[in-house]
C-alpha cells in the first residue's frame, strides 16, 4: 500500500504537541435594551427578530416573543411600540414579501396541533395586525424560519417549523388575497 507524502506530513503535522496563542475576545457593551415582558416573575422573553429599514435605519424595528403571552415590537430605543396577545408562541421570523412585511411565529397554543401566527407589520406605526393561524403538524411548534422562493408564485413564502419531536414541516404559504393558507410540502425528521 502506498502512502501519499503529502497525506503522512499532514497527519504528522496535526499531531503537533504546539499549542496556539488564545484568540483575543472583545467586551460588546449594549447601548439600549427593551423593556421587560409584562409576564410577571417570568422571563419568557425569546427570540428577536429585526426588521431593517432600508430608507432610514434608526427606524428599524425589534420583534421578540413572550413565550407565554404573545408578540412585541420595540424600537431600536429598547421601548414598547406594540404588543399583540398571541398567547403561547416561540419562535418569530420576519420577511418582505411584495409591500407586505410579514411577521410569523410557532404558536405552541395547542400542543397537539402546531400552528403558524402570521401578522403583517405595519414599519409607519409599528402596529402588528394577526391575518392568520396556519396549521403546522402534528405536535407542539417550536422553532420557525422563513424563506422567500423568490419565484413569481401565490406560494413563494415558505416556513420551516420544527416541532418539538424534531420533526420540520416545510410549509408552502398562500397569502393570497384574503385569507392566508398553506400545506405541507416536506416532512424532514432530526
Amino acid at each position: 500500500m502506498k502512502t501519499c507524502p503529502l497525506l503522512a506530513a499532514l497527519l504528522v503535522a496535526g499531531c503537533s504537541s504546539q499549542q496556539s496563542a488564545p484568540l483575543a475576545t472583545a467586551t460588546v457593551t449594549a447601548t439600549a435594551e427593551t423593556a421587560a415582558v409584562a409576564t410577571a416573575n417570568a422571563d419568557a422573553a425569546d427570540d428577536p427578530a429585526i426588521w431593517r429599514n432600508a430608507a432610514d435605519p434608526a427606524a428599524s424595528l425589534i420583534i421578540g416573543t413572550d413565550k407565554k403571552a404573545g408578540i412585541y415590537v420595540y424600537g431600536l430605543d429598547g421601548k414598547v411600540r406594540d404588543f399583540v396577545d398571541a398567547g403561547r408562541v416561540n419562535n418569530v421570523d420576519v420577511i418582505g414579501i411584495g409591500e407586505r412585511i410579514i411577521v410569523a411565529a410557532s404558536d405552541r397554543n395547542d400542543k397537539a396541533k402546531g400552528q403558524v401566527a402570521l401578522f403583517v407589520l405595519d414599519p409607519a406605526t409599528a402596529k402588528l395586525t394577526p391575518i392568520a393561524r396556519l396549521p403546522a403538524g402534528a405536535g407542539e411548534a417550536y422553532g420557525l424560519c422563513l424563506y422567500d422562493t423568490g419565484e413569481r408564485s401565490a406560494e413563494r413564502l415558505h416556513a420551516f417549523v420544527v416541532m418539538k419531536d424534531g420533526t420540520i414541516n416545510q410549509l408552502a404559504i398562500n397569502l393570497g388575497d384574503d385569507r392566508p393558507k398553506a400545506r405541507i410540502v416536506r416532512t424532514l425528521k432530526l
